[in-house]
């Protein structure tokens, strides 16, 4: 659900929200500033790609940490 287009239009729009919140009062700046500045970042988390999960195959962490080098070693 990457969507890089709206996630590029957050940060100037909460910009110019605070811009126009302190250009009525101090007031409504800083209200803009505390609500705007949780809502632009709700909408950054849910534009935002999700983790993958690791699949569990049961091996420890010192297995997987082998395996990992041994692949990373094949790349050089």
């Amino acid at each position: 659900m990457k969507q890089p287009g709206i996630r590029n239009l957050i940060p100037p729009v909460y910009a110019l929200l605070v811009i126009a919140g302190f250009l009525i009062s101090a007031t409504a700046g800083v209200v803009a500033l505390i609500v705007g500045g949780s809502l632009s970042g709700l909408l950054w988390s849910a534009t935002s790609g999700r983790r993958r999960r690791v699949p569990d195959d049961g091996d420890t962490r010192d297995e997987r940490a082998a395996a990992r080098a041994e692949r990373r070693s094949g790349r050089r």
